[in-house]
């Protein structure tokens, strides 16, 4: 339904294509994976495209070798079909809140991540848990090439063979499961306020 083949490795991003999102940089990690396989990779860059993201992402797809490998339909109602095409979710950010609900929405769905270290991320998931990580140093400047190299380094050798990425789709679903089920945000804040009013 999305014009991509059956056989393709699918590196995606569903959400606002915003500029702290930083969606050039989901092209950037699909290229450094396609110079480690032969399978032909494709890049799915669901959402709005945001005015000032525009001229910098066309810029990103007119220079990439992937190009014509790289899909973008727009917003669209329903996402799920986006998330199923998916063999990894990128969320490259600058910055972030505490835990960015579409992690959750792509792990659920048993898409492993790839995330920035900014926010609360690194705190929630773990490295090779259903999740790996872009490490970067502050929530100020863009993610580096070489933090991107580094990243797809790490990843390639789970994502590149399938009973390995397989187990990581295993891992991610039960990580989203722990962390929706259950869930008690009022518990914490509430101990956390009468610590400090002890305290």
């Amino acid at each position: 339904a999305l014009g991509i083949p059956e056989e393709a490795l699918v590196i995606g991003y569903v959400g606002r294509l915003d500029v702290n999102k930083e969606p050039w940089t989901v092209i950037s990690v699909a290229e450094h994976l396609q110079a480690q396989t032969l399978r032909p990779v494709h890049v799915l860059l669901v959402g709005a495209d945001m005015e000032a993201t525009i001229a910098r992402l066309d810029a990103a797809v007119r220079a990439s070798p992937l190009r014509d490998r790289i899909h973008r339909p727009g917003r669209v109602e329903d996402v799920s079909a986006a998330y199923h095409a998916l063999d990894l979710f990128v969320l490259a950010s600058w910055q972030e809140g505490f835990f960015p609900l579409s992690l959750i929405e792509a792990m659920e769905r048993g898409v492993p991540v790839l995330a920035s270290t900014v926010g609360g991320i690194p705190t929630v998931l773990s490295a090779g848990d259903g999740g790996f990580f872009i490490h970067k140093p502050d929530d100020q400047q863009p993610i580096s090439d070489d933090a991107v190299r580094s990243a797809a380094a790490a990843l390639a050798p789970e994502l590149l063979d399938d009973l390995r990425w397989e187990r990581q789709r295993t891992l991610a679903v039960a990580r989203a499961k722990s962390l929706v089920e259950g869930y008690d945000a009022a518990t914490p804040f509430r101990e956390a306020v009468l610590a400090q009013l002890k305290g």
